[in-house]
This record gives structure tokens, sequence and C-alpha cells, in this order.
């Protein structure tokens, strides 16, 4: 859990709180994946490591920030990963590597023990979440962090709520909309293919999309 900024003297002497909980629940952790540079980017390039692959081509980015995590989980190097995201940097990963990644509310899941940027930058409120090859496999990391890793013992900071089982949403009450063009940027033509692509597949089943 970084900022894409090394610290030559400092080395840390124990886990994050979101790591740690993911030990004591078993999991294993064994890579640490590429991100870019001080974050904030939909790349996943540095002067340390290099630049990360799309596993699907070759010639296009698994995007950014977590886009490492992306890539592994979406070229099935792990079952499960771990990110951080402000404004896209698990979703983005996730949309280019044919994965799922899910940004909880804020606070949902402990950010204790790992490095933040620079004073000054507490408003902007990193995320902690998932990346996973099903939507199950995300309620099911969820869950468990929560519920059974209780991470408010640790970390102050998270909202001591618990996750909670709820019933399928009826189709029909929801409504969903969708920009094409907000008049200042015009997606390039895949974009545009992809909202129409999901617009028919909601409008398929029962969802009201304006």
């Amino acid at each position: 859990m970084v900022v894409g900024l090394h610290f030559w003297m400092m080395v840390t002497e124990e886990d994050p709180t979101a790591v740690s909980i993911l030990k004591k629940l078993g999991a294993v952790l064994y890579v640490r994946t590429n991100q870019p540079q001080s974050l904030m980017h939909f790349d996943s390039n540095n002067n340390i490591i290099g630049r990360t692959r799309n596993p699907y081509d070759s010639l296009l980015t698994p995007g950014g920030s977590s886009g490492g995590e992306g890539a592994c989980v979406g070229g099935r190097g792990s079952a499960l990963g771990v990110g951080t995201d402000i404004g896209g940097s698990i979703r983005a990963p996730a949309a280019f590597c044919n994965c799922y990644g899910f940004r909880p509310t804020s606070r949902r899941l402990p950010t204790w023990g790992g490095l933040c940027g620079d004073g000054g930058q507490e408003s902007i409120v990193s995320v902690v979440g998932s990346l996973a090859n099903s939507v199950d496999d995300i309620e099911l990391f969820m869950k468990c962090c929560i519920n059974e890793g209780k991470p408010w013992d640790d970390d102050t900071w998270s909202i001591p709520v618990i996750w909670r089982d709820v019933s399928k949403p009826i189709a029909s009450n929801i409504t969903v909309a969708i920009m094409y063009d907000n008049g200042e940027v015009k997606p390039h033509p895949p974009i545009i293919r992809g909202l129409k692509h999901t617009a028919e597949k909601l409008k398929a089943a029962g969802v009201n999309v304006i």
C-alpha cells in the first residue's frame, strides 16, 4: 500500500492493517505489482520497474494506477488483488484487463500503515478495494475483511459497520442515466460503442435507461 514513491531511508517494520487482516484470514500474498510514479494516472509506468503491459494485448495499457494488479488478476496470475482508488485506479484497470473491480465507500477498509502523499493531501481520501475474476469473489473479500477482520479494532479511521447481505433489486425500479457526450470532451468511437452496448444490456434486463 504505497503511492508510487520510493523511500530509500524508510523501511516499514510491520504490515499495513489491510495486509495483516488478509494474512490472518489465510490469504497468501506473493507479489507486489506495478503502478505509475505518484499514482493518479491511467497507466502503470515508472523509472524503476518500467511499463506494465495489458495481458490481452502488449501494445495496450492495463490502466492505472492499480494497473499491475489489474494485469495480474485479468491475466489469471492471481485469484484476487488489492488496490487503491480515488478517481478510477481500481475501476480503470478492471475495465482494461477484463476483470472486476470494486471501489468501496471511503473508510470501509483500513488504510492505516499505508504510505500517503505529502501533507495537505489528506482531503483526497484513497480507498482500499479489490480486483477479482467474479463479483462473488469481490463480495467474499469484502465480507471476510469487514465482518471477520473487524478493521475498526486496529484502525479507528475505519467505520464499524458490518457488510450486510441485501436482496436483489427489482430491475424495473432502477433508473440509469448514460451521458454519451458532455459537450466538452467527445469520447472515441469504441467508448461510445461500449456505452451503447451497455445500455442495450441494461434495457434487456428491464432497467430504465435515460
